[in-house]
C-alpha cells in the first residue's frame, strides 16, 4: 500500500519547482480521496449525497466539488472522520500511535484527533522541515514551556517531538495545574531555573505564557544569555509584543543581534505549525505534500487569489487516522504561493496575522476586529497583561448601550501614564472610547489554570 519515498526528495522538497510540488500533491490527493471512498464514514455519505465517484477527483482543483467541512461537522462525530483500517493497510497504517485533542472549541469539549504510526512518522518529517525553516538545530537546547495538561495537546507533544527528530536535547518544564493524585507538575520559577541550569537556547511555548516566563525571569534576575530563539505559538504575537519580549530578553543577557522571536499558525488538525524563516516573513507550510492550504470566500466558499483575506482551509493529503478535506480551521488569513523572497522556498506561506472568526464582534452596530485593538495595546510599554471585554453599560439589560472595557495589569507607578496612552491608542485604532480597569495579572491570566490567555471576552447578554 505504501509508496517508496527517497530521503533526498524529502529534504529538498520545498526547493523544488511549483510544478513538481503540485504534481506530488495531485498524486497524494487522488490516493487520499480513494481511501475516503473506501473507508471514511463521513465523506462516504458526502460522496453518495453528491453522486461523486473516485474518477471525479484527479487534481486538487477538483476539491471544490466538495462542500467545506466545519468544526461543528467534525465535533459532532469525530469517529466518523477516522479511516477504517483496510485489509490492504500495512501495520504502520492501522496501528493507533497517539491521540491529541483540540483545545480551542467554543463548546469547551475537546475533540480527539487520531494518529496512526504512519501519521506519526509523517508528523516527524513535517517537524524536521519546520526546524530547518526556523533555524533550530541539533546544537540547540529546546525548553518546552507548554504546560502538561489533562488533555494531550500538540503544543506539548510536538515541541518534544521536533527536538527529538533533529537530535536536539529537550527539557520539559512540566508546568500546569497540579494533579493531587500524582504531583509531577513544576512551578513557573522552576521553569526559569531550568532555563538557566540547562542553558536553554530555544524557548518554545504559548505566546502569553512565554512572555510571563520572561517577565518573571526579570523579577528574579535570571540569566537567559543563551536564549537565541523564541518559538512563540498558540496565538498571534504582534510586533509590539515581540519587541516587548525582545527588550526583556536582552536585559536578561540575550544577544540582541542574534535573537529571533518567531510566531506561527499551528492547529491540531495539522499536528504542527507553519514557520517563519525570518521575522514577519510569512509562515511556511513545511509539508505541502501532506497538507493543502487554501483561502476561500466567507460567503461562497470559492477559492480566493493570493493575498486575498478569507477563511483558511486545510485538506489532508496523506493520512490514515483522522482525515479532513476542505476543513475550515476557524481562522481568517491570506496566503502567498510565490517563492519566498527571504529563503527561496516554495509552497504556500501565511502572510497575514491570523484572526479567529469567533473573535469578530459587532459593537455599537460596527463589526470590530479585536486584533487592531491588540496591536495598539502591544505598542504600549509597561503593560503586563490585558484583556478586551465587550459588555453593556447595564449588564442585566440587553438593550442598554454597548461598552468596550480594557482590563489591564501594570505596575502601580505606571498606571497614570498607561491609562492615558491606552485610551488614546484604542480610540485611534477602533474609534471607540474604552473604559480602562486595572486588575491583578492572575485575574486576567493564571497559567496554572489555563492553557493560554483569553484576550477577548464578550459578556453581553443575548437579547
Amino acid at each position: 500500500m505504501q509508496e517508496t519515498r527517497s530521503s533526498s526528495s524529502q529534504v529538498d522538497l520545498l526547493y523544488r519547482s511549483k510544478e513538481e510540488i503540485r504534481e506530488i500533491q495531485n498524486g497524494r490527493f487522488r490516493q487520499q480521496v480513494a481511501l475516503c471512498f473506501k473507508a471514511h464514514p463521513y465523506y462516504q455519505e458526502v460522496f453518495a449525497r453528491l453522486h461523486l465517484m473516485p474518477d471525479d477527483f484527479q487534481t486538487l482543483d477538483d476539491v471544490h466539488k466538495l462542500p467545506v467541512t466545519t468544526k461543528q461537522d467534525y465535533m459532532k462525530n469525530p469517529q466518523a472522520f477516522r479511516l477504517n483500517a483496510l485489509a490492504e493497510f500495512l501495520p504502520q497504517e492501522r496501528i493507533l500511535w497517539d491521540v491529541s485533542y483540540t483545545t480551542g472549541t467554543t463548546a469547551g469539549i475537546p475533540t480527539p484527533f487520531f494518529n496512526t504510526t504512519h501519521d506519526y512518522f509523517a508528523i516527524l518529517e513535517q517537524l524536521k522541515r519546520l526546524c530547518d525553516i526556523m533555524g533550530i538545530t541539533a546544537q540547540d537546547t529546546v525548553m518546552n514551556l507548554f504546560p502538561l495538561t489533562p488533555v494531550p495537546h500538540i503544543g506539548f507533544l510536538r515541541t518534544r517531538d521536533y527536538a527529538t527528530v533533529i537530535g536536539a536535547p529537550v527539557v520539559n518544564a512540566l508546568t500546569g495545574t497540579p494533579y493531587p493524585a500524582y504531583p509531577v507538575h513544576r512551578h513557573l520559577d522552576d521553569a526559569i531555573r531550568m532555563v538557566e541550569q540547562h542553558k536553554g537556547t530555544v524557548l518554545s511555548g504559548i505566546v502569553s505564557y512565554v512572555r510571563r516566563v520572561v517577565m518573571r525571569a526579570e523579577e528574579l534576575g535570571a540569566d537567559f544569555s543563551h536564549v537565541r530563539l523564541v518559538a512563540a505559538l498558540g496565538e498571534p504575537c504582534p510586533r509590539g509584543m515581540r519587541e516587548d519580549m525582545r527588550r526583556r530578553l536582552v536585559r536578561l543577557g540575550a544577544d540582541e543581534q542574534q535573537l529571533k522571536i518567531g510566531n506561527a499558525l499551528g492547529f491540531t488538525e495539522m499536528q504542527g505549525s507553519t514557520g517563519e524563516c525570518v521575522e514577519f516573513g510569512g509562515g511556511h507550510n513545511p509539508a505541502p505534500d501532506q497538507f493543502y492550504f487554501e483561502v476561500v470566500d466567507e460567503q461562497t466558499h470559492g477559492p480566493l487569489a493570493d493575498g486575498q483575506h478569507g477563511l483558511f482551509t486545510v485538506t489532508h493529503l496523506d493520512r490514515r487516522g483522522t482525515v479532513l478535506l476542505r476543513y475550515l480551521t476557524g481562522d481568517l488569513n491570506a496566503i502567498s504561493n510565490e517563492t519566498c523572497p527571504h529563503c527561496g522556498r516554495q509552497g504556500p506561506r501565511v502572510v497575514t496575522n491570523t484572526v479567529r472568526t469567533a473573535e469578530l464582534v459587532k459593537l455599537k452596530g460596527t463589526l470590530i476586529n479585536p486584533d487592531i485593538i491588540k496591536e495598539a495595546i502591544a505598542t504600549i510599554d509597561g503593560i503586563e497583561e490585558y484583556q478586551i471585554v465587550f459588555t453593556k453599560e447595564q449588564q442585566d439589560d440587553p438593550y442598554s448601550p454597548d461598552r468596550l472595557l480594557v482590563r489591564v495589569a501594570a505596575p502601580h507607578h505606571e498606571k497614570e501614564r498607561i491609562s492615558i496612552q491606552l485610551f488614546t491608542k484604542v480610540v485611534e485604532a477602533a474609534e471607540m472610547r474604552p473604559v480602562i480597569d486595572f486588575v491583578g495579572m492572575s485575574e486576567i491570566f493564571d497559567p496554572t489554570k489555563a492553557l493560554k490567555s483569553t484576550r477577548v471576552v464578550d459578556l453581553r447578554p443575548v437579547e
